[in-house]
């Protein structure tokens, strides 16, 4: 009987448009769909047609309720003014807050389940291209942290004392504490307050001060091309033998 050939093929792993926030399980999506969490995650890249300027849109948002929580917030950086800022009320609670557009934001997003929080700090920026080409999202993570602990639960009555003055600890895999810089924590402090506000219907980012950094990270203007493909050559018969029947590999050296 004839053997049948497996043919393995490598999958594709795309990757995420700049925009994107923290990776979030289904499970996670789901259960915040449910208790009626609207978070929005994503910044974009928007042309105003009146001033012919390309510009970054982020909207501030989310809330909590006792046992999870999600939000979304905006600072700017403090050589670039916000363009626009609009307060929105609503009655829908733990959704819109704000919306803002401005060349450059700086976003705090922070998912709590219980005690446990994630937190994603990321600066985006307009990046101009050569030309009359259409300009870059560009994006850079200034904090990534998983798991973080805080044991104070500010959303009862015994934790509203702390709240707005206490963040998660964040630890990395040999246990050590890491170290979050100066200039980051007054958002990561109302960040945590904001995804432990029940019912959340106002802005926890309205007075925050723009944050500053020593200097935008640079891309490239030029747009990348894909490198060209080279033709190979085909081996030699005795060489296709060899090949079929590979010697076996030795075995990897293990830890000490």
């Amino acid at each position: 009987m004839a053997k049948k050939s497996v043919t393995a093929t490598a999958k594709r792993v795309s990757t995420p448009p700049p925009g994107f926030g923290l990776r979030l399980s289904g499970a996670a999506l789901t259960e915040l769909r449910k208790v009626g969490i609207r978070a929005q995650q994503n910044v974009s890249l928007i042309h105003q047609r009146q001033t012919q300027q390309w510009v970054l849109r982020g909207e501030e948002s989310g809330g909590a309720v006792p046992d999870l929580g999600h939000y979304v917030g905006f600072v700017g950086r403090d050589t670039e003014s916000l363009l626009w800022s609009q307060r929105v009320q609503t009655i829908v609670p733990n959704s819109i807050h704000r919306f803002l557009i401005a060349p450059v934001l700086i976003r705090y997003e922070m998912y709590r389940f219980c005690s446990t929080y994630d937190l994603l700090i990321s600066l985006h920026w307009v990046e101009a291209q050569e030309g009359n080409s259409r300009p870059t999202h560009q994006r850079k993570d200034l904090f990534v942290g998983r798991f973080g602990k805080l044991d104070a639960q500010l959303w009862t009555g015994a934790g509203a004392p702390l709240r707005g003055n206490v963040k998660p600890q964040f630890f990395g895999r040999s246990g050590e504490e890491i170290e979050i810089p100066e200039a980051l924590h007054d958002g990561i402090y109302r960040i945590t307050e904001a995804a432990c506000c029940l019912n959340c219907k106002h802005s926890h980012f309205l007075d925050a001060l723009n944050i500053a950094l020593e200097h935008k990270p640079s891309a490239s203007a030029e747009p990348q091309t894909a490198p060209k493909r080279t033709r190979r050559k085909k081996p030699p018969a005795h060489a296709q033998l060899q090949a079929s029947n590979p010697a076996p590999a030795s075995a990897p050296d293990l830890p000490a």
